[in-house]
C-alpha cells in the first residue's frame, strides 16, 4: 500500500465562511496594511492539534490569550504550557483548550534567570515531548522570553511538527537593559547568538513592531520568515459599549496607570508630575491597578512628595470588569515608559488599551510609537520628564476639546492596527504553515529532505527491529488480557489486489480521535473491512446503539464473532453484529451514523463503498462521520465534495512515512446540492 501523496485538505466553497489576511512580512509597517477578503476557498488546512509555551501566567499574559482564542475560535484544539500560578491547578480543560501549568519560582536575579529559564526549558520540553507522542501535534508555538525556549519543541520538530517563534521581546536589548551590561560585551554577543539560533532553529517567526523586526534582520535572521503581529488589545474584553468613557465626578481629575507596577514603566514619573500639579489642580488624582516591585517604593514617594492622599494603588491585580470600569471613569490614561534600547523598539499593551477604551493618552516618546501614531493621537512628553508629563496633563485638563480630538485621532489611526484585523494576520500564518507540504521549500525550516532521509534510514536500519518487537510484544500482551485473537497480519491473496490485507488496529488509536462525549444513545457504529474485529471490539467500549463488523474474508469474521461472544459480558455496547459480506454489494444500514476505514479497500472498491454510504445518507439525510485510519484514498474523498474534515491526528512513529501509515482523520459527510437547497428553503 502507498500512501496518498495530497497532505492538504482542501474545504469547497459553500462549506465554511472564512476571512484572511494576506500578508508579507511588512504588512504591520505603518501605512503599508493590506486587508483582503478572499472568501471561503482559503480556508485549505485541516483543524489540527497545537501546542503553545509560554514561561509566565497564562492568565495575566493578554497576547497568549488573544492567539490562543483566535486558535480555538478557529476550530483548532489547543494545549497551553505555562508556568503555575498560586492556587491554580495543574491542568486545566476548557472545551477545545487545556492549559498544563509547571510550578516555578519568579526569578529575581541574574542567576535565578538562568536557573528559572533553564527549569521551565526542560520541563516544557519533557511535557510538550510527551504529549506529542501521546496525540502529535501539527503546530506547537513558543513565546519568548526566553527565546531559547523555542528548543522545548524539539521533539515535536523531528517528528514533523512546525514551530512557530513568538518574539514579545528583544533579548539582546532586555538583557543588556535590565542588567546594565555592555552589547559589545561577549555576554552579549552570546546572547545574540542565542536569539539567531532560536530564529534559525523555528519555522517561522514573528514579533511586535516592525522597529523590532528590523533590528532582528539587522542581526542575521531571515526576512522572509519574521512576520509581524502588532499587540493590539482584544475588542471583546476591552468593549468600549459595555464600558463606555464617562469620566471622573465633578471636581476631579482621574489619571489612570495600569499594567505591571515596575519602576521601568514610569510610575515614579507619574507620581511626580501629579506632585508638580496637585496645588494647580485640586481635584487631581492618580489609581494604579496591577502589581509589581515598584509597589512599596511608589508609594514611599507619594508620601515623601506629599500626595500620598492623590495616588491610590490596587496592589493587587484586579478582575477585567474593575479594571475596564476604572478606564472608563478616569479623564486620561499615562503610559510613562522610561525609554531605552529595549523600549524603544516595543509596544506597551496598555497603550492599545487606552486607545480602544476612547480615553486620551499621555505617553513618553519613543522611536516604535511615533511610527505608527502621529503628534495629532497623543499628548507626547519626553521620558523620565515629570515636567513635560505635567505640561501634556495640564493641557488635557484645560482642554477638554482638546482631548476629543486626540482619542479621535487615536481611534482612526488604531483602525489597520485593530485586532480583528491582526489576527487575520496571525491567522494566515499559522494556517501557510499547516498548508505547507512535506517538502519545505526552504524559506520555512531548516531540516533538509536529505538530512531528514539519512534520520528515517538509519533508524529502519538500527532500532526500528527492536522496537516493533517492543510493540508487538506489548500488543499480545494487551490482547491476552483481554482473551481475544486479533493479532498478526493476513494476506488476502483469494481477493483483488484493491482488497489490501489485514492488519489490527492500535488499541489507543479509536480513543485518540474519538471520545465518549462524542457518542450518543441513537449512534450506529459500522466497521467496513472488519477483519478480527478490533475495531468492532474497541467501539463496543463506546455506548454505541449498535455495532457493526462487515468482512469479506469467511474465515476472518469466524474469529471477530468468537472474539466479540468471548468478551460480550463486558461490553458497554451488547448489539454488536458480525457480518460476512462484500462490500460491493452491502448496502449499509441508514440509521448508521459512524463508518470506520482502516485503509481497508483501495481503488473501485473503496469509491463503490463510499458511493453506497452516500446512497444511504441521501435516503436519509443524518449527521453521519467517518474514521479513516490510514488515508490513501484521501484525493478521491476530496473529488466527491461531500466531506468536511473535523479532525486530524498525526501519527507518532519514529520516522515520517512510517508516522503517516498511523494517521487519522475524523469526517463529516456533508448533505447532497439537491437536500441542501431544500434545506435552506
Amino acid at each position: 500500500m502507498t500512501p496518498s501523496s495530497c497532505r492538504g485538505w482542501v474545504i469547497r466553497p459553500g462549506t465554511r465562511p472564512a476571512r484572511r489576511c494576506v500578508s508579507c512580512a511588512g504588512d504591520n509597517s505603518p501605512g503599508k496594511y493590506t486587508y483582503v477578503d478572499r472568501g471561503v476557498a482559503l480556508m485549505k488546512h485541516p483543524l489540527a492539534r497545537i501546542c503553545v509555551i509560554r514561561q509566565n501566567l497564562f492568565a495575566y499574559d493578554p497576547r497568549v490569550q488573544r492567539e490562543v482564542a483566535a486558535l480555538v475560535d478557529a476550530g483548532h484544539e489547543v494545549d497551553v504550557i505555562c508556568l503555575r500560578g498560586d492556587g491554580e491547578p495543574l491542568r486545566e480543560r476548557r472545551g477545545r483548550l487545556t492549559v498544563y501549568r509547571v510550578p516555578s519560582a519568579y526569578p529575581r536575579s541574574r542567576s535565578s534567570y538562568l536557573v528559572s529559564y533553564s527549569c521551565f526549558l526542560g520541563a516544557a520540553a519533557i511535557l510538550c515531548g510527551l504529549l506529542h507522542l501521546r496525540r502529535p501535534y501539527a503546530l506547537v508555538q513558543v513565546h519568548s522570553l526566553p527565546d531559547v525556549l523555542v528548543f522545548a519543541a524539539v521533539v515535536p520538530k523531528l517528528l514533523g511538527a512546525r514551530v512557530v517563534l513568538d518574539l514579545h521581546e528583544m533579548m539582546v536589548e532586555f538583557f543588556c537593559t535590565k542588567f546594565q551590561v555592555d552589547s559589545r560585551s561577549l555576554r552579549a554577543k552570546t546572547v545574540a547568538f542565542a536569539e539567531q539560533a532560536s530564529i534559525r532553529f523555528a519555522d517561522f517567526a514573528f514579533t511586535c513592531t516592525n522597529e523590532m523586526r528590523e533590528a532582528f534582520i539587522g542581526r542575521g535572521a531571515d526576512a522572509e520568515k519574521l512576520g509581524v503581529v502588532l499587540n493590539a488589545s482584544d475588542e471583546e474584553v476591552f468593549d468600549v459599549e459595555r464600558h463606555p468613557p464617562h469620566g471622573s465626578s465633578e471636581g476631579e481629575y482621574v489619571l489612570i496607570c495600569h499594567g505591571s507596577v515596575e519602576e521601568r514603566y514610569g510610575v515614579d514619573t507619574t507620581i511626580r508630575a501629579v506632585a508638580l500639579l496637585h496645588e494647580e489642580i485640586p481635584g487631581l488624582r492618580l489609581e494604579v491597578y496591577g502589581k509589581g516591585t515598584y509597589l512599596e517604593e511608589g508609594r514611599r514617594l507619594a508620601r515623601d512628595l506629599g500626595v500620598g492622599d492623590r495616588v491610590r494603588f490596587s496592589d493587587a491585580w484586579v478582575p477585567f470588569s474593575t479594571l475596564l470600569e476604572a478606564i472608563a471613569a478616569a479623564d486620561a490614561g499615562v503610559v510613562a515608559i522610561k525609554r531605552d534600547p529595549f523600549r524603544d523598539l516595543t509596544h506597551c499593551n496598555k497603550m492599545y488599551d487606552l486607545v480602544t477604551m476612547r480615553r486620551p493618552v499621555l505617553i513618553a516618546r519613543t522611536r516604535s510609537v511615533e511610527a505608527y501614531f502621529d503628534e495629532n493621537c497623543f499628548e507626547y512628553f519626553e521620558s523620565d520628564d515629570p515636567e513635560g508629563l505635567a505640561d501634556g496633563i495640564r493641557r488635557l485638563y484645560g482642554n477638554p476639546r482638546h482631548a476629543e480630538e486626540l482619542v479621535a485621532r487615536a481611534a482612526e489611526a488604531l483602525e489597520p492596527y485593530r485586532w480583528p484585523r491582526q489576527r487575520e494576520i496571525y491567522r494566515s500564518y499559522i494556517e501557510a504553515l499547516l498548508m505547507a507540504s512535506d517538502a519545505k521549500d526552504g524559506r520555512v525550516g531548516r531540516l533538509t529532505l536529505t538530512a531528514r532521509g539519512t534520520l528515517d534510514r538509519l533508524f529502519s536500519r538500527t532500532l526500528r527491529p527492536y522496537f516493533v518487537s517492543v510493540r508487538d510484544a506489548l500488543d499480545r500482551r494487551v490482547e491476552r488480557r483481554h482473551g481475544l485473537d486479533t493479532f498478526g497480519k493476513v494476506l488476502m491473496e483469494e481477493h483483488d489486489a484493491e482488497r489490501g490485507f489485514y492488519k489490527p488496529l492500535p488499541w489507543g488509536a479509536l480513543a485518540r480521535i474519538l471520545s465518549t462525549d462524542d457518542v450518543g444513545p441513537d449512534d450506529v457504529f459500522i466497521d467496513l473491512g472488519a477483519g478480527k474485529g478490533r475495531a468492532v471490539f474497541l467501539a463496543a467500549g463506546y455506548p454505541f446503539k449498535r455495532v457493526i463488523g462487515v468482512e469479506l474474508a469467511a474465515e476472518l469474521s469466524a474469529v471477530a464473532r468468537a472474539n466479540i461472544e468471548q468478551v460480550r459480558d463486558r461490553l458497554a455496547c451488547q448489539q454488536v453484529e458480525i457480518v460476512t459480506a462484500d462490500v460491493l454489494a452491502y448496502e449499509i444500514p441508514d440509521d448508521v451514523t459512524v463508518v470506520f476505514f482502516y485503509n481497508p479497500f483501495q481503488g473501485e472498491v473503496f469509491a463503490s463503498a463510499i458511493r453506497r454510504l452516500l446512497e444511504s445518507v441521501d435516503r436519509r439525510p443524518r449527521r453521519v462521520r467517518v474514521i479513516y485510519v490510514y488515508p490513501t484514498q484521501l484525493e478521491y474523498l476530496q473529488s466527491t465534495g461531500r466531506f468536511r474534515l473535523v479532525r486530524r491526528v498525526r501519527g507518532w512513529r519514529p520516522t515520517r512515512e512510517w508516522a503517516r501509515s498511523y494517521e487519522i482523520l475524523l469526517l463529516e459527510v456533508l448533505p447532497s446540492p439537491a437536500n441542501a437547497q431544500h434545506q435552506a428553503s
